[in-house]
């Protein structure tokens, strides 16, 4: 681990209270004194549960209303198989975005796109490149590849056992294909690395080695594909892009080779402004796995100055992990807004995979046009300095 003399603690005033409780050495020892209650593990969704895990928190039964509400706790069991050690749950606020109008493979049509977010300007952002598509005719979106890896890593005494193994693997391909699928009623096997009645054992093996790429940005991911691989386009006529963006094709063009250049210097994989923020925010209005955000956030964003003179703008995405069935979809909320875009339910994430790719198009032309026109600053200040309302808590309850 490398650290700047300047920015080390020595070089840094300390606070207070490390000043008052002894040497750095001291704070930054270990402490054997008694623990606190462990919170016992349940994964058993319900009021009783829920109610005796605050119990342990009982220097803070006054939040116990806002995290476990009468409605929450009403509609635990909606929970179940979810989350273990229930103690309520946490409210978004969720803004809309559209019409988005996508002319893809599999989604088709125009979507209002609910997003759960706490940045202001987000929800605001995205709706406004979603309008600028819309109105241009809608962005072409195209599903290019699908397949989710994992990687399994064996052990051997010799670099023979390997070859073996590698080997007996090759060959039983078919075999491996029929194992799978009986696990899944929505999948297959595509490509194998899978231990199974081998005839060279393996000293020890685990059942991921941290090759696959999940749940981080990879190079070899970038390269290939892990969930669904997405790209979607769109052509700007000149006159909106001033109109409605208040900058030229030019100038987004511009910005563009700049932001590229800007990526290559900072090692970034891929190049894009903020594919993030619109997959954060609809992977939680929509049930997905937020951690997944790390890889599909990978990704390329181009705009160009067409031989008209009109705005070409693409992205590509190949790491794009979504799923329309089980997991985190099932919850009543999440439900909902899948509901909303009418992609609930099996044979549905396809559409939502190219859905996704519309929306960060979307977000990349309207942030790309504001740092270009200097709304930018302006739209944060105006919409980020609202006085938030009160917060508002019940009685506590004690039981």
């Amino acid at each position: 681990m490398t650290i700047n003399y300047r920015h080390s603690p020595g070089a840094q005033p300390s606070p207070p209270a490390a000043r008052s409780t002894g040497t750095l050495q001291e704070r930054l020892a270990p402490r054997l004194d008694d623990l606190p209650p462990k919170v016992p593990y349940s994964a058993t969704v319900s009021r009783d549960d829920t109610e005796r895990r605050w119990r342990i928190l009982k220097n803070h039964l006054e939040w116990m209303e806002v995290l476990a509400d009468w409605h929450t706790l009403d509609k635990a069991e909606a929970f179940q198989g979810n989350i273990e050690n229930f103690i309520g749950t946490l409210k978004m606020p969720v803004g809309l975005a559209g019409p988005l109008r996508v002319n893809g493979l599999f989604a088709h049509g125009d979507y209002y796109v609910p997003l759960a977010t706490t940045e202001a300007a987000l929800v605001a952002s995205y709706s406004r490149g979603a309008q600028v598509i819309s109105e241009a005719g809608g962005c072409s979106a195209l599903l290019l590849e699908e397949g989710v890896s994992r990687a399994p890593a064996f052990a051997f005494q010799t670099l023979a056992e390997c070859g073996a193994f590698v080997g007996w693997a090759s060959s039983q391909l078919d075999e491996f294909h029929q194992v799978a699928e009986r696990t899944t009623r929505y999948g297959r096997l595509a490509d194998m690395s899978i231990d199974a009645h081998s005839p060279v054992r393996p000293r020890y093996y685990f059942v991921e080695g941290n090759f696959s790429g999940d749940k981080k940005a990879s190079a070899q991911s970038f390269l290939s594909v892990r969930g669904k691989k997405v790209s979607a386009e769109v052509v700007i006529p000149s006159g909106m892009v001033e109109q409605r963006l208040h900058t030229t094709p030019q100038r987004m063009a511009e910005y563009f080779q700049m932001g590229a250049l800007g990526g290559v210097l900072s090692g970034t994989l891929g190049v894009q402004g903020h594919f993030a923020n619109g997959l954060a925010a609809l992977y939680i209005a929509c049930g997905q796995d937020a951690a997944c955000v790390a890889e599909s956030a990978v990704g390329v964003t181009r705009f160009e100055v067409t031989p008209e003179g009109n705005l070409y703008g693409t992205v590509t995405m190949p790491n794009v992990i979504v799923g329309t069935v089980g997991g985190g979809t099932r919850l009543p909320s999440q439900r909902a807004c899948l509901e909303l875009l009418g992609l609930f339910g099996p044979g549905n994430a396809q559409a939502l995979a190219e859905l996704i790719a519309g929306l960060c198009l979307a977000g990349e032309l309207s942030l790309t046009a504001a740092l270009c026109s200097g709304d930018f600053a302006r739209a944060h200040q105006n919409l980020a300095r609202a006085t938030p309302g009160p917060i508002a808590t019940g009685q506590a309850r004690h039981g």
